[in-house]
């Protein structure tokens, strides 16, 4: 019967669905310098500590006194740990002896549970390769072989047929990504997932897959603007989610301020998810508006990351860390996210991932998104995240009069009547102020409104009438 063994990776066991396989042999795969020998390293000295039998074979591209200086950079690495056996088969190869006996001569002394053979082709023929594979599956044990491969030469390969699993790592776009594109018996994801290097070694981030709402509610909350409220018919629904679209200063996060605010007013607990303003802006520029965040301690929590090298799986995790007991979530903006994940499809799969962890964990989210240009056409959103939120809310620059003026309104809301104006708004130093709907005007959306053909008329009829009195 196979046991199930830990592969001892921050965070490679929930791709894994639990581990490895033991008996199996796996090929750790991918380009020079991608993390293979290290991962291999890892998962041994970590299973040592769990008072596992481990051994390190060592070819001829990797002696053991290189590997010792560059693995003292982890702490994972103690070269006096019991359990943990090295075997250094580089000058065997060299003189181009049979490693075989050699091997088995080890295996049978140490009686390891879990063999890393280091650059496997270095030492491997054909038949090396297919003989000592049954040989470690008969002695029951876990091998990992690592090799120096491309996608493409490892597609081609003879030893990607022979292997139980298989695990590629590799480069793109500045970033590492781990994949396990084969593991027989398991039930895994073959999708590509980011890892970085840390003191601890290699950690992996599996991703959060969307959870399955399976509840609603009937109660409505405020955003913390009156008018606003006003407008979505009482507030919006508990646990929903609400975008709020507009040009750049038009109020977007000014918004976001008011929903913590009220929030906490009411012992909500809130959380800021910002990779623009810093937390220190953030406490700041909320305080010119009469919040004061700093003072509410714990009440309000504010998570900053710049988008410059952001991992985004990593991101989500430390998020879902933060929301322990939070009930209002503002993430400002999307749009600054675009950067992290530029394809439409991972870009709004992240975003309903979020949602849907919000909703689980019994927060109200708000979600703030640049449009451009700030007048003429314009799309609320270019990703179609539009139709991912519950309700969306459209901030508007609007000239009149020669003076730029600032509009509101709703766009939807699933599962409520709204209201369908146009509302003026203003920004006082208490923040958020609607006021009344623009009188005679048309095309307000556009940015430049005109005359309305009511107003038109008027406007005519007292011109007529003007004329007869002259």
């Amino acid at each position: 019967m196979d046991t199930i063994l830990k592969s001892g990776i921050g965070g490679l066991d929930v791709v894994l669905d639990g581990g490895f396989h033991r008996p199996s042999t796996v090929l750790v795969a991918g380009c020079a310098g991608a993390g293979k020998t290290t991962l291999a390293l890892q998962s041994l000295f970590n299973a040592a500590r769990d008072e596992e039998r481990c051994l390190f074979v060592a070819g001829v591209s990797e002696p053991i006194a290189s590997l010792n200086r560059y693995l003292s950079a982890f702490s994972f690495f103690d070269p006096d740990l019991e359990g943990m056996h090295f075997l250094d088969v580089g000058d065997l190869l060299l003189k181009e002896e049979d490693v075989m006996d050699v091997l088995k001569e080890e295996i049978e002394s140490i009686k390891p549970d879990r063999v890393v053979i280091d650059s496997f082709l270095d030492i491997a023929s054909k038949s090396f390769m297919r003989d000592f594979v049954s040989y470690m599956k008969q002695n029951d044990l876990l091998l990992f072989t690592t090799d120096t491969l491309t996608r493409e030469e490892m597609d081609r390969h003879y030893l990607s047929t022979l292997v139980d699993g298989i695990i590629y790592l590799y480069f793109d776009g500045g970033h590492r990504h781990i994949s396990v594109l084969k593991m027989r018996g398991q039930n895994i994801s073959t999708k590509e997932r980011s890892f970085k290097f840390t003191d601890a070694g290699i950690e992996v981030f599996p991703g959060i897959k969307p959870v399955a709402i399976t509840a609603a509610s009937d109660r409505r909350i405020s955003l913390g603007v009156e008018g606003i409220d006003l407008l979505m018919d009482g507030g919006v629904f508990e646990w929903d989610s609400t975008l709020v679209a507009g040009g750049t200063g038009i109020g977007k996060t000014l918004l976001g301020m008011h929903f913590i605010h009220e929030g906490v007013m009411h012992g909500e607990k809130g959380l800021i998810v910002s990779f623009e303003e810093s937390p220190p802006e953030i406490i700041r520029n909320a305080r010119h508006f009469g919040f004061d965040f700093e003072s509410m301690g714990d009440m309000v929590r504010i998570v900053h990351a710049s988008t410059v090298d952001l991992i985004s799986d990593e991101h989500t995790l430390l998020v879902k860390r933060e929301l322990e007991g939070v009930k209002r979530v503002v993430v400002d903006s999307v749009s600054s996210y675009k950067s992290v994940l530029p394809d439409p499809i991972e870009f709004k799969d992240w975003l309903l991932t979020l949602i849907s962890l919000f909703k689980s964990e019994g927060a109200t989210s708000l979600f703030t998104s640049e449009i451009r240009p700030l007048q003429g056409p314009f799309e609320i959103t270019n990703h179609g995240i539009s139709f991912v939120v519950d309700n969306a809310i459209l901030m508007k620059y609007v000239e009149m009069e020669s003076e730029m003026r600032r509009a509101v309104h709703i766009i939807k809301m699933k599962g409520s009547q709204h209201d369908k104006e146009i509302r003026q708004f203003t920004i006082t130093s208490k923040g958020i102020e609607v006021e009344a709907m623009f009188e005679g005007r048309e095309g307000l959306l556009s940015g430049i409104p005109t005359e309305s053909a009511e107003e038109r008329f008027v406007r005519m009829f007292r011109d007529q009438a003007d004329k007869k009195r002259g």
